[in-house]
Parts: C-alpha cells; structure tokens; sequence
C-alpha cells in the first residue's frame, strides 16, 4: 500500500499538484485519473483544444479546466464549450465532487447523460446543443444546489422526471428541442424560485399545471410546439412578473383571453399565442402593459375591428395579427393609428376580413417598416403611389385581392425588397423596367394577374433571385437571353403566357433550378426534330437545370415527340418528377422516377439510381435522346420501339453510353442501321445485345472488333437484320439475315455457345471446324444456307437440336 500511495504522489506531483497533504494529494489524484478518463472518452477533436491535457503541462492549467483557491488540485469547473467535440461524456466526471460548474454545450457529444448523482456542489449544468440521447436520469435530482440546467436541443426522449421539482435552486430549467413525451410534471411549481422555463420543440400533452401559477418570480414561459391542450390556468394570470408568454403551436384556447391580461400581466414584453385556437375580441387591456414590443395572434379566431388602440403601445415593434377573422369600418383610420407607432417594424394582417381601398396613409407608416402583409384580404382599388415611401421595406405581400392599375409608380422606389408577392390581383400594364433595380430580390410572384408586354431583359440584374413566378399573365415576346444570369434561381414558372421564340441557351447554367414550368406558351420546337442537338431547343431547359441537382420538377407540354426526347434526357439526370402532357402519362408529376412505368431503381449499391429501363410498350412512336449515354448505373435497357432511334443519335449515344454498368440492351426495331459501331466493344460488362428487326452493315473485321473486348458476352441476336458480315461471338442468333461469306473458325473459340442460330443467310463453306470445338451446343440451327461438304462426324457427339441440312449444299457421309 505504501508504494502505492508513493506512486500516486510522484503521479500528481508531475501533473503540477505540489507539496500538500497526503489526504488532499489522493483527493486530487482522483480529479486527475478522471480527467484523465475523460479524455480516452473524447474521439474527435478538430480544435486541438485538448491538446494541453498532457503530463507537460500541470492539470488545473489543461484548457477549460478550473480549480479551487481554498482546495488546491480540486477541480471546480470544467468550461469546453463550442469546441467541435464528440464521444461520450465519461462517467468518471461523477467523481469530481468539488465541481460547480460542467459547460460542454455546442459540441457533438453522444450517447447518454453520465450519472452525476455525487455532485452535490454542482451549480451549472450546461449540455445544451449536444446530441445526447437516452432519458434523463432521476438521481440528476441529488444535485440539489443547481441553478442553472440546461439539456436543450438534444435527442433526449421519455418524461420529464417529477423528481426535477426537488432542485428548488433553481432559477433556469431549459429543456426545449428534444423528444420529451407525456405531460408538464406540476411539482415543477415547487421551484418557487425559477426565473425561466423553456419546454418548446418536445411531444408534451395535457394541460398547463396550475402548479406553475406559484412560480411568482418567473419571467419566460415558453412551450411552444407541443401538443398543449385546454383551458390556459387562471393561476398563469399571478404571475405578474412575467416577460415572455410563448405559446405557439399548441392546442389551446376555444376561449377568449382574460379581458385584464394587460393589467394582471404588467410587465409583458412579448406575447405569442399564434395558432391555437382563442377567440373572441382581442382585449383592449394589453395596451396597459407598456413594455409590449411583439405581439403575435396568427391564426387563431379573434374578430372584431382591426385593434388601432395597440398603437399606443410606444415600444410596438412586431405586430402579427394574420389568420383571423378582423374586420376594419375605416381603413384611413387603423392605418393612421399605427403611423404613429415609430418602432414599428412588422405589420401582418394577412388572411383577415378587410375590405376597401388601402388609403394612401400608408405611405405615412414608419420608416423602420421592413415587412408588411396585407395579402389575402378584400382590398380594392389602385394601390397608392405613396407605399413608394417605405424605403425600408424588405418584405411586401398584396396577393390574392382584388387590386388594380399599374405597379410601375412605385415598385421601383423599394430598392430593399427582398420578397415581393402581387399575384392574384388584377394588375395591368407592363412589368417596369424599373424592376431590374431591385436588386436584393430574393423571391418575387406576379402570377395570375392581367399583365402584358414583355419580360424585362434587366431581370438579370436580380441575381439573388431564387423563385420567380410570372404565370397566367399576357405576356409576350421571347424569354430574354439574361434570366440565364439568375444562378440562384430554384423556381422558374412563366406558364400560360404567350411568350415565343426559343428558349434560351443560357438556361445551361440555371443548375439550381428545381422546378420549371414553360407549358401553355408558344414556343418554338426547331431543333427537336432537326438541327444538331442542344441547340435552341424546349429540352435544352431540361438539361440546363438536371445537371446539378437531380430533382427537376419540369412542365412543358410539348408534341409527342418532343416530349418523348425531353423526358429520356431528364430521366438521365435522375430527375424528381416530370409533368407529361401527352406521350407518357404514366410519369405523373408528383411521381418519383423509380416508381414510372418501365424503370427500375437499385437498392442496396445504388439507390435512387436507373439501373433498368423498359419503354417497348410505353412509347410507340418518337425519337430517343441520346442524353441516355448519361445513365451510368444503367445495367438494362429496353428500346424495342418500332423505329424510335434515329440514326443520327445511334453513335451519339453509344459513346456516352460505353463507360456504363450495361449488362443487357435490346435495340430490336428500330430500322438500326449502317455499321455495327465500334463502341460496343466499350460494354464490358454486356451480357446480352439484341439487335434484331435492323439493318446494320458491317465487314467482317469491323463485326469481330467491335464485339471483342465484350468479355462478358452470352446472348447476341441480330436476326432480321442486313448485315452482310461474317459473325463470330459467344452465343449467336443471326437468323433471317442476308450473311454472306464463310463462318470463321474464330468462332469455335467460344467454347461456350448453347445456342447457335445462323439459318435463312448465305453463309458459305464446310463447318466442320466450327461444330468441332463447341462442346457445350444445346441448339443449332444452319438450315437454309448454302454450305458444303460433308457433315461432321464430332456432331454424334453432341447433345443438341440440331437443323442443319434444310436447303443446303451438305452430304451425309456414312
């Protein structure tokens, strides 16, 4: 034992510990040997930030480590917070009894909570933005001088332990944003000191215990994003210290708000209480608690007239009243009451009862104004020129009213618009050019309005653009070459317009375009019938945008053909959904890719990819992209379609397709014709290639090269065809051809060949050689040509159906 105790002493006494009792050394070797237990526990750590925790360098002085004046070598604090790292958080740290504080937050630490039940000193328990799963452990509750516990934002799961309501020390319980189920435990109530409690972002039901009515020194509440249902407890009206009320996204209410909320709840500065389910008039007596800077009642039922007395509420910054049923007598009147709210930064009275002119006091609002929605009202009539005046502006809604005239007077004076929604109105007149000034435009709509003339080229000046929507207008003239600059762009609809020419080459690089829509217009289709490909053609859309991102929503109603050849370039990109509205109506718009008529997905290697694709019966008639050479993964493909493959695409897409996973091809009639390209030799791992019902033409060396390095090759068929070649692969059907010439002996090199079908030609010569070396030969079949000599005696040996004489020039020799 004395050597031990020596031991641990040398130990601490190279970890900086000093001359100090014996008592007081192993105490401190213990924190030591936990730190350093600690440490095994971390797996990553991209900082270095635990680079110090050495021998070199004494323990209190390892970065985040603090320890104690009074006991020297005791460590008091452990702060590691937004240092990027995981593992799991040792349970050794329960052995560090003179902690107070423990701070990982903002890291990437897994796994459960340590037991930390000894730490009777603990007055910090930071672990928020972790990923910490598991429940909370009830002995958490031993550590009765804790005033700050913090678990919020991880995965942690089960109810909130009842025990909790025994860490009466407490002045802030945060457990919001993880998967807490069951109900508000009400011995929460005992903790009588609390200042804030955060329980937004879990799976909690039942009802506000009104066990949280006695918490009389509580400042937030906040348990929005629950499943909270009932009755709010008059208990809840004591609390008369209260600063934030934050309860969104429950169930609550069917009942209308306490008419002296304003005067029970003075010190209110922020109240939110949107989509639940109050109603009633919204009280008057709010405007007694001065301090209110937000309040939000979105969706709910309140009625009534639009409030005008909250503005004299000096400090009214935010005001969120959407999705009721608020009505207004004299809009001239509300609109002036709230000119005189200064700070007012946010206005929302969307999806109310409003009706009549927006009078031109609007223009009169503070300048501090960045977001104002009036949209989906009944408003009438001419918006003012004067909205012109709200420089400050960085988010306008007007859509779906009834609103006319021009936007040209004033649009172009918001130069900090960033969202700009005025569809469904009745808007006339031309897009100002002005538009084009608006350059922090990040999401702008005119659709369904009674617009014409022709799109803007300066609308290449709004680069931050990501959704653009000029649908059901007039509009005329071709798509200006610059809307290619809006790199940005995720949505693009200038549908049901009537817009012309083609689309623009600069399309190509919109590749974060997700969904486009250009159906019901009238635009050319050269190019998708003649011309080279790509060029100034409806698909060169398509490509431009299912380059990059794989998940194009794309609307074009095209010809049959068009539609075809735009389809198979999108589906070689792996796009999302297509909307057809004439070839292939078995791709539906809100259908994935894997699950169209005709394709096949992999799984397990390559999920989401088209390894198989079937279009025999699904496309009677058309052209084929050769954009499927960009089908990688592809391992099957089925183009049996009756003449669809046109000859200035077959080398094209054979060339793509060379570097593919292709194991089986049909290409059966399609009028295939010319040489047998080289670039089938490129399928490598091709195992089965139909080519009947063509007419390819091939000498003899051409055939063999292009079919040689098809190491994997085990069914051929090219009957029906015109080739005037000799064939030598692995397994062969050639019937019905117009061969000429001598079956060459290479042929007999695959050993392999079952099947053999060379009938109906003009082959020529003995066969003895080739019937030689094919032991494996279960059918043969050479009727109606013209060979000669005699037959073999090795076929005795064979086991096959052979038909061999037929017409042709052979004798049986006995």
């Amino acid at each position: 034992m004395a050597a031990f105790l020596a031991f641990l002493l040398l130990l601490l006494l190279s970890y900086g510990a000093g001359s100090i009792r014996c008592e007081a050394t192993l105490n401190s070797t213990a924190d030591l040997l936990s730190l350093m237990d600690f440490k095994k526990h971390i797996t990553e750590d991209p900082t270095q930030a635990m680079s110090s925790w050495n021998a070199s360098v004494p323990f209190c002085q390892w970065t985040g480590v603090s320890c104690s004046r009074r006991h020297p070598g005791r460590v008091t604090a452990l702060n590691l917070f937004n240092l990027s790292l995981s593992g799991t958080i040792s349970s050794s740290l329960g052995n560090l009894t003179f902690f107070k504080e423990l701070n990982f937050s903002s890291n990437h630490f897994s796994g459960k909570l340590p037991p930390l039940n000894h730490l009777h000193r603990l007055k910090v328990l930071d672990l928020r933005h972790n990923s910490l799963r598991d429940t909370i452990p009830e002995g958490l509750a031993n550590c009765s001088r804790l005033r700050v516990l913090d678990l919020s934002s991880n995965s942690l799961v089960g109810e909130i332990p009842t025990k909790l309501g025994l860490l009466t020390n407490l002045s802030s319980l945060c457990l919001s944003n993880n998967s807490f189920t069951g109900t508000i435990p009400p011995t929460l109530g005992n903790i009588t000191g609390l200042n804030y409690l955060s329980l937004q972002i879990n799976h909690l039901e039942g009802s506000i215990p009104r066990e949280l009515g006695k918490l009389s020194d509580l400042l937030s509440l906040t348990i929005f994003m629950n499943n909270i249902s009932g009755r709010l407890p008059n208990e809840l009206f004591n609390l008369s210290s209260l600063q934030t009320l934050w309860l969104t996204d429950n169930m609550l209410g069917k009942e209308a708000l306490p008419p002296n909320i304003g005067d029970v709840l003075p010190n209110l500065q922020f109240l939110s209480l949107a989509r639940n389910m109050f109603e009633g008039h919204i009280p008057t007596s709010l405007i007694n608690a001065s301090g209110l800077w937000l309040i939000d009642l979105t969706n709910n039922n309140f009625y009534g007239q639009v409030p005008s007395y909250l503005s004299e509420l000096a400090n009214l910054s935010d005001l969120y009243l959407a999705g009721n049923h608020l009505e207004a007598s004299d809009n001239e009147k509300w609109l002036h009451a709230f000119a005189n709210c200064t700070l007012l930064q946010a206005l929302n009275l969307a999806r109310n009862q409003i009706k009549g002119d927006i009078p031109s006091s609007i223009g009169n609002l503070s300048t501090n104004l960045q977001y104002l929605n009036l949209g989906v009202n009944h408003f009438v009539g001419v918006v003012p020129p004067s909205i012109g005046n709200l420089h400050g502006l960085t988010s306008l809604w007007l859509s779906k009213n009834n609103l006319i005239g021009t936007i040209e007077e004033w649009v172009g004076k918001l130069r900090n618009l960033e969202l700009l929604y005025l569809q469904e109105n009745n808007f006339t007149g031309s897009i100002p050019s002005s538009i084009g000034d608006l350059t922090n435009l990040i999401q702008f709509s005119l659709g369904k309005n009674s617009l014409d003339g022709q799109i803007p080229a300066n609308l290449g000046n709004l680069r931050q653009l990501d959704r653009l929507n000029f649908s059901y207008n007039n509009l005329h003239g071709s798509i200006p070459y610059n809307v290619g600059k809006l790199r940005n762009l995720v949505q693009l609809d200038l549908s049901h317009n009537n817009l012309d020419g083609n689309i623009p080459s600069s399309f190509i690089k919109l590749q974060k375009l997700k969904h486009l829509d250009l159906s019901d217009n009238n635009f050319q289709e050269a190019g998708m019938s003649r011309g080279s490909y790509g060029r100034n053609m409806v698909m060169e859309a398509g490509l431009a945008c299912a380059k990059a991102n794989h998940r194009l929503h794309l609307h074009l109603h095209l010809s049959k053909k068009a539609t075809l050849v735009l389809f198979l370039l999108l589906l070689s990109y792996g796009v999302g959904s297509v909307h057809c509205s004439t070839a292939c109506r078995s791709w539906e718009a809100r259908t994935p890719v894997c699950w169209w008529a005709g394709v096949r997905c992999g799984r397990k290697k390559r999920p989401g990819r088209v390894v198989e694709l079937d279009l025999e019966y699904l496309f009677p008639s058309g052209t084929i992209s050769p954009s499927l050479g960009n089908l990688m993964f592809l391992e099957e493909l089925d183009l049996s379609l009756r003449g669809i493959l046109r000859k200035r695409y077959q080398n094209f897409l054979l060339q793509r397709i060379e570097s593919s996973g292709l194991r089986r091809w049909t290409l059966s009639s399609n009028n295939f014709n010319g040489q047998v390209p080289s670039h089938f030799g490129m399928l490598s791992n091709l195992s089965k290639l139909d080519l009947g019902d063509n007419n390819p033409e091939a000498s003899n060396d051409e055939s063999v090269r292009a079919f040689g390095n098809c190491t994997n090759l085990r069914m051929l068929r090219l009957n029906h065809d015109q080739l005037e070649a000799d064939i030598s692969l692995e397994q062969l059907w050639s019937d019905g051809n117009h061969l000429a010439g001598v079956v060459p002996p290479s042929i007999g090199n695959f050993r392999g060949l079952a099947d053999v079908q060379l009938s109906i030609n003009n082959l020529t010569g003995r066969i003895e050689e080739l019937i030689g070396k094919l032991n494996y030969l279960e059918f043969l079949d050479l009727q109606q040509n013209n060979f000669a000599g005699p037959i073999p005696s090795s076929i005795g040996y064979l086991s096959c159906h052979c038909y061999l004489w037929q017409r042709t020039a052979l004798k049986v020799i006995y």
